[in-house]
């Protein structure tokens, strides 16, 4: 399961590019698709495993991290719309530092040597990624996805915390439906530019959407049960691989429809990319 949530976010993760530079406009668009699939999910769930009995106290940590989720994917989505994918997708390698953090604080963890070399590969990764000649200047998807991360390293503690005593399905549902509390205000905000999609495209590309956010909630169900089975840091340095499937996928979608993610593709570009990710692979893996 650790290893299949990586692998399936990578596909959801071009895809998100797609979206965000062929679809919409707005970082609201895709974060509606995600409250609303997510609520369909629970639903599926309540009426077809059932939910047991949680605590109030549980019930809102799980929500909770259902909107921490929500509020990364703004922040993502947003950096995608701005920045190519196989830039984006290593920075989340901060997540594990930021779990690493939060477990030093929680659970009063000691960082060791290890950890702060980990540290310096996912600064200098960072910086390499970032880095285009002629600039020094660090964009601001960068700083979105270093918010972001914090947000998905909060829920993963949260996740993690429930899932080990209560049943994982309804753990699950109950962050869905609190991602879903979002819906409201982003249909408030995006539901024109769904209707001239709409109008331009047809259903079609709502369509890629919805299948889209569909695979994005399961590779999230595919978490959940990584993290019912193995600690949350293990879990998240295997996760640390889904920027290599991005990576790869970039590179055939590139060379089958070039121009199609208004990825760069030249052989320096690469190798800075491919450099800079194993950095931060490295890195991740020392933090944890």
């Amino acid at each position: 399961f650790a290893l299949l949530a990586p692998f399936t976010w990578a596909i959801v993760n071009v895809i998100d590019r797609f979206v965000m530079v062929r679809v919409a406009r707005s970082s609201f668009v895709p974060a509606f698709a995600y409250s609303v699939v997510g609520i369909i999910g629970a639903l599926v769930i309540y009426f077809v495993h059932g939910f047991t009995t949680l605590s109030i106290l549980s019930v809102l940590l799980a929500m909770l991290a259902g909107m921490a989720t929500v509020t990364a994917s703004v922040l993502y989505f947003t950096a995608v719309s701005q920045e190519e994918i196989s830039r984006i997708v290593p920075l989340l390698y901060f997540v594990p530092l930021y779990i690493s953090v939060l477990a030093a604080i929680f659970l009063h963890e000691v960082f060791g040597p290890a950890k702060y070399i980990g540290i310096l590969f996912l600064v200098l990764g960072a910086t390499l990624l970032t880095y285009r000649p002629g600039t020094i200047r660090v964009s601001k998807p960068f700083w979105l996805m270093l918010v972001a991360a914090i947000f998905w390293a909060a829920a993963a503690i949260l996740e993690k915390y429930l899932v080990t005593n209560s049943d994982v399905w309804t753990v699950y549902a109950w962050a869905r439906l609190g991602a879903g509390l979002g819906a409201p205000l982003f249909i408030a905000l995006v539901w024109r530019e769904i209707a001239a999609i709409r109008q331009r495209w047809g259903s079609s590309r709502l369509a890629i959407l919805g299948v889209n956010e569909t695979i994005n909630i399961l590779a999230q169900l595919f978490l959940f049960f990584a993290l019912s089975l193995g600690p949350v840091t293990l879990v998240s340095a295997l996760g640390s691989v889904q920027s290599f499937f991005v990576l790869l996928l970039t590179l055939v979608v590139g060379f089958w429809r070039p121009g199609l993610l208004k990825e760069e593709l030249g052989r320096r570009v690469f190798l800075q990319k491919f450099a800079a990710t194993l950095l931060m692979f490295i890195g991740g893996f020392l933090v944890v």
